[in-house]
């Protein structure tokens, strides 16, 4: 198998990334992407739709700290399972939201 890469969006809108990461779970390798979304809605179920493989972390928001932790600490668990070559995060946010998490893993804010 080749690398693994696990997704990190948002998921509440639905905008040109979000676009982006179903037409990429649409080609992808199966197992070669995962995604995760903070969120449930129109992002988690399509991919699903999809046949890839989502994670929800939880919603989180950054005025409510604890929200952020416990979604923290569900991807440091899908981090642990999953074991990723790479984690990509796909907005400022939630590179933010992550990145205690993300511990030294290779990430990158696309």
């Amino acid at each position: 198998m080749g690398i693994r890469v696990l997704h990190v969006a948002p998921g509440n809108l639905f905008g040109g990334v979000e676009r982006f990461l179903l037409s990429l779970a649409r080609v992808a390798a199966p197992g070669s992407h995962a995604f995760a979304v903070f969120f449930h809605g129109r992002l988690e179920q399509e991919l699903r739709d999809a046949g890839a493989q989502v994670h929800v972390l939880g919603p989180a928001r950054m005025s409510r700290p604890w929200t952020v932790w416990r979604a923290r600490r569900a991807l440091q668990g899908l981090l642990r399972s999953a074991r990723p070559d790479v984690v990509l995060c796909h907005s400022p946010w939630a590179h933010v939201a992550t990145n205690a998490a993300l511990g030294r893993r290779r990430t990158a804010l696309f």
